[in-house]
């Protein structure tokens, strides 16, 4: 390169509009990673840009819209907690993903767990998707002897701005701490998006718990879906996923506690 042409290189990405529309052009991964160890003018110019903040699903696009394919996914989060969302990047009708901690990234590279939960994790306050999902419900059906019952819990958000949606933080902290959402034996956990109505409707046999699931999936935008079994007995090893409940949430309150 000439060094006329390096210096008009240099010109163009001096010029923070141009340099917007140059980053805009990224893939997440690059404008999260590399583009930031560029320099610390690279590094103000992204925290800075309400457009780059959207791409990178740190600010909400504020767009309201009722049609799944115009709903997009985080692809970054996709690939971190797999489990978690549907195994596409638009939300097919009848997906529905069962959730399992031995599908999430931290199991399939585990000297990386302690890093991942630090405080600092940049996918804490990201958002699940664009534009952004306002509410989350926690249903649970319980088989027991007797007979089939339900509850459901909303789940409560930490942002002080109801505007700016459900970041993956608020879902995974529900998943290891919230009473409802067990691991154990007899216990499965769904995640249903965006009103779609599973294939097989995990809610079957009980006339009013169908209508209360078929109204809560139409009125939220993520329902996390229990289904539990009530044990005669709670004897016996623990199983591997709760096992893995139990090293992720020791892991979880030990980068808490740094």
């Amino acid at each position: 390169m000439s060094s006329a042409d390096s210096t008009a290189s240099s010109r163009v990405l001096a010029t923070p509009e141009i340099l917007e529309m140059i980053l805009l052009e990224l893939d997440l991964r690059t404008l999260l990673t590399a583009a930031q160890r560029v320099s610390h003018t690279w590094v103000r110019i992204i925290k800075g840009s309400p457009s780059l903040q959207k791409a990178l699903f740190y600010q909400s696009t504020q767009t309201k819209t009722t049609t799944p394919d115009a709903i997009f996914y985080n692809p970054l989060l996709m690939d971190a907690f797999p489990s978690v969302f549907p195994p596409s990047m638009l939300p097919p009708r009848g997906s529905a993903s069962t959730f399992s901690f031995g599908r999430l990234k931290m199991f399939r590279t585990p000297e990386k767990m302690d890093p991942f939960l630090r405080q600092e994790a940049s996918w804490r306050r990201m958002l699940v998707q664009q534009p952004p999902a306002q509410s989350v419900v926690i249903f649970q059906r319980v088989h027991a002897q007797t007979s089939d019952y339900h509850r459901q819990y909303a789940l409560e958000g930490k942002n002080t701005d109801p505007h700016e949606g459900i970041t993956m933080e608020m879902l995974f902290e529900a998943l290891l701490f919230h009473p409802k959402i067990g691991c154990g034996i007899g216990s499965r956990t769904y995640f249903l998006w965006n009103h779609c109505c599973p294939v097989s409707r995990p809610s079957r046999g009980d006339r009013d718990i169908n209508d209360a699931f078929q109204k809560t999936l139409t009125t939220t935008d993520i329902v996390i879906y229990v289904r539990a079994v009530m044990q005669c007995s709670q004897g016996g090893s623990p199983i591997v996923e709760e096992q893995r409940w139990h090293q992720i949430r020791g892991a979880y309150r030990r980068s808490r506690s740094n």
